[in-house]
C-alpha cells in the first residue's frame, strides 16, 4: 500500500468535509470508494449465507471506520458510533444527536457534518493531518 493512496482520501475528505464536494457521499461516490477501500486492502469481503465487508489488520491499523465517517461513506447512527468510540465525541452529544435523529429536519445532516468536523479537527488538526 503506497502512501500517496492514503493521502488521495485525505483530500477528498478536506473536499467532502470542507468543500464543495457533498457530505454525506452521494450513492456513485460511495460506490467508488468503497471498491477503493478494498483495492487499497483496507476492507475485505467476507462471502457466506449474508455477505459483508470487514477492515483488514491494515485497515484496522489505517482506522478505515473514521476514514469513512469522514468521507461520509455510511449512516449517520455509525458515524456517532465511530466518533464515539474514538472518543471524538461523548456518548451524551451522540445521544443528543440520536434523538434528534428519530424527528429527522430537512436540517438533521448538517447538525451530524458539523459534529463530523468538529471531530476531524480535534483527530487531525486544522491543518488536516491525520495520524497514521
Amino acid at each position: 500500500m503506497n502512501r500517496g493512496a492514503l493521502e488521495q482520501l485525505d483530500v477528498e475528505i478536506m473536499n467532502r468535509l470542507f468543500g464543495s464536494d457533498p457530505w454525506p457521499a452521494d450513492t456513485v461516490s460511495i460506490a467508488r470508494l468503497d471498491q477503493k477501500f478494498l483495492q487499497m486492502g483496507l476492507e475485505e469481503e467476507v462471502v457466506g449465507e449474508h455477505s459483508y465487508r470487514r477492515a483488514t489488520t491494515f485497515g484496522d491499523e489505517q482506522k478505515v471506520e473514521l476514514l469513512r465517517t469522514f468521507l461520509g461513506v455510511g449512516m449517520w447512527w455509525d458515524f456517532l458510533w465511530t466518533l464515539e468510540t474514538h472518543g471524538l465525541v461523548t456518548e451524551e452529544e451522540a445521544d443528543f444527536v440520536s434523538n434528534i435523529g428519530e424527528t429527522a429536519t430537512s436540517d438533521f445532516m448538517i447538525v451530524v457534518m458539523t459534529l463530523v468536523q468538529r471531530a476531524y479537527r480535534s483527530y487531525c488538526g486544522n491543518d488536516g493531518r491525520c495520524p497514521s
